[in-house]
């Protein structure tokens, strides 16, 4: 029995059949149709050496996306930060007022670690790991995947999906 699984997160299309033939006829039928590049079409199979590597592609991207989150987010709190102590030693309470250096120190340092934090729980992707799994599962009963990557695909993701189904 075959199975479509799309998420709405995620930029990725899995279809899981369970003959070689099959995946591969849904392979060329989606470069036929909807003239998709072979690069954005994965097959893999039970003895395949190079699931990660199709899975997710190669990891320098994928490294330099988190590095960025990380710092993104790490800014924008160290800003928000900045912005708290200042508007409270500004206008808040005597407090603060008499003690600047340390109210700056008491929101921005947090801020710079909750902004790390947060980065690093959008970079972990959690999205992804429903397609990832279920291709991981059925390489452990013999069964092949059809990964089709939308992002880098010249069809829309609906067109995608309906031709996968007739395939299923």
């Amino acid at each position: 029995m075959a199975e479509l699984i799309n998420q709405r997160f995620d930029e990725r299309i899995a279809a899981i059949y369970d003959e070689e033939t099959n995946a591969h006829r849904a392979k060329k039928k989606l470069r036929e149709e909807l003239n998709l590049n072979p690069q954005v079409l994965h097959v893999i199979g039970p003895k395949e050496r190079k699931t990660a590597e199709k899975l997710e592609g190669r990891s320098a991207p994928i490294g330099k996306q988190m590095l960025s989150a990380h710092f993104l987010y790490a800014i924008a709190s160290f800003l928000l930060g900045m912005l708290i102590a200042l508007l409270l030693v500004e206008f808040g309470p005597s407090l603060f007022a008499n003690n600047p250096l340390f109210t700056f120190m008491a929101f921005v340092s947090p801020g710079i670690f909750i902004g790390v934090f947060v980065g690093g729980l959008r970079s972990l992707k959690p999205e992804r790991d429903r397609i990832n799994q279920a291709t991981i599962e059925a390489k452990g009963v013999n069964k092949w995947t059809l990964v089709v990557d939308t992002e880098k695909a010249q069809a829309s993701k609906d067109d995608i999906i309906e031709t996968i189904k007739q395939t299923l």
